[in-house]
């Protein structure tokens, strides 16, 4: 149920980028208002960049990078809020290290830029998975994608 995908052009060729996030869930305030957060699990065992320069041919072969550009565009033009009816959203990546993670926001505002995307880098969400666990998954310390660090609540 969670599967979708969203277009995206490269030059003046449409592809489609798959958004499939490995898990989904959202928590409410107190005020009632609720964040949806689309987790995504990165084992290392895929490249965080994709092949340069950028073609339809980049987007075949999964990347971080595709990734990211699926996010923003999604982000972007608000499917996430017309498919869930959520206004606050929040992409997690967790990942197996701290130099992942330095590559992965490295990556970030690049795939904006191809995105064509305005939002915020805030969306974005990074952590390591040794440092974390179930009971401290909302008071864990998170790599936004703007540099600042934040907990979920």
């Amino acid at each position: 149920p969670f599967r979708n995908q969203i277009s995206h052009f490269v030059g003046r060729e449409k592809v489609y980028l798959p958004l499939r996030p490995d898990g989904i869930f959202a928590f409410s305030k107190h005020q009632g208002s609720a964040t949806l957060c689309l987790l995504e699990t990165d084992r290392a065992t895929m490249p965080v960049n994709a092949p340069r320069p950028l073609k339809k041919q980049s987007f075949i072969r999964s990347s971080i990078y595709k990734k990211l550009v699926a996010y923003w565009r999604a982000l972007e033009t608000e499917q996430f809020k017309n498919h869930y009816g959520v206004n606050a959203i929040l992409i997690l990546f967790v990942t197996t290290s701290q130099a992942r993670i330095q590559e992965m926001q490295a990556v970030l505002s690049d795939a904006k830029g191809a995105a064509g995307a305005k939002k915020s880098e805030g969306h974005f969400l990074f952590g390591c998975q040794n440092a974390m666990c179930a009971e401290t998954i909302f008071s864990y310390l998170w790599l936004r994608g703007d540099g600042q660090y934040k907990a979920l609540l």
